[in-house]
């Protein structure tokens, strides 16, 4: 019983992100020293821009409300390669951009989603595309870690965690899966 809920869980997951990922933000190089974040067909409220230099040295760190996008003048950059990383709630496209001269191209992208938290009244539901990578879900209250489960060698994380028996007070949940974390906070 619970293969197939775990399944059919991972089916909705894998059909939500297809829709949700139809339309990537759209980076275009030019002849000015300048490209473009084109969001017009990504649907999101927000989206967040961070330029870094090959050291990780953040250069340029934006917020982009609404679909317009915008045009970044890299004029002060000297040639070489930098990352572009494009990020909201569901996702992140990191994007290699190579300067050269007054050329700005586009060399290569990557997509990596990021876990989603549900929270209910008695439970929480956590739902992650793994791409490879181990997740661990851990739940902290303040004293210290309450519980933790580490997933390796799986496609997908589909899972819900009962609260009912946790005690009253406030809990952190994390999920994390390789470097990147998403926290949320429940009450009980």
């Amino acid at each position: 019983m619970n293969n197939i809920k775990n399944t059919i869980t991972a089916i909705l997951l894998i059909l939500s992100i297809g829709v949700s990922t139809a339309a990537e933000p759209i980076i275009t190089g030019s002849e000015s020293k300048t490209f473009t974040v084109d969001l017009a067909d990504w649907a999101s409220q927000e989206v967040s821009v961070t330029i870094t230099d090959a050291s990780g040295t953040i250069l340029i760190n934006d917020d982009i409300a609404g679909t317009q996008g915008k045009i970044y003048n890299l004029k002060a950059l000297v040639n070489g390669t930098y990352n572009v990383a494009v990020s909201n709630t569901l996702r992140t496209i990191n994007s290699t951009v190579a300067i050269s001269g007054n050329n700005v191209s586009v060399i290569g992208a990557s997509t990596t989603y990021k876990p989603i938290i549900n929270i209910a009244a008695e439970y929480f539901d956590v739902n992650a595309l793994t791409q490879g990578r181990a997740v661990t879900v851990t739940i902290l209250d303040a004293a210290g870690v309450v519980f933790t489960q580490a997933y390796k060698n799986s496609a997908t994380v589909g899972k819900r965690f009962v609260t009912t028996d946790l005690p009253a007070g406030q809990y952190t949940v994390m999920v994390t899966k390789g470097n990147d974390s998403i926290i949320k906070t429940i009450s009980k």
